[in-house]
């Protein structure tokens, strides 16, 4: 889970953002990869190339899942 101050025209200091992001792994190195790879992107969203994976932000109620939800 990672927090994001997020500012524009109709926002107050207080208000923010999160977003949660789960990937799965058949081990400990794979998983450590993933997360290394979702951490260099500037702005959170789902990633095909890192499924499976649910992405998740407080912004709507919804998860979103990578179409490939297989463990390979």
């Amino acid at each position: 889970m990672k927090h994001h101050l997020w500012f524009d025209e109709c926002d107050y200091l207080s208000d923010n953002y999160w977003h949660c992001s789960f990937v799965f792994a058949k081990s400990k190195d794979e998983v450590e990869n993933k997360l290394e790879k979702l951490r260099e992107y500037q702005f959170p969203e789902l990633r095909e190339e890192l499924a499976p994976m649910i992405y998740w932000d407080d912004e709507y109620d919804d998860m979103e899942v990578t179409d490939d939800i297989t463990l390979k």
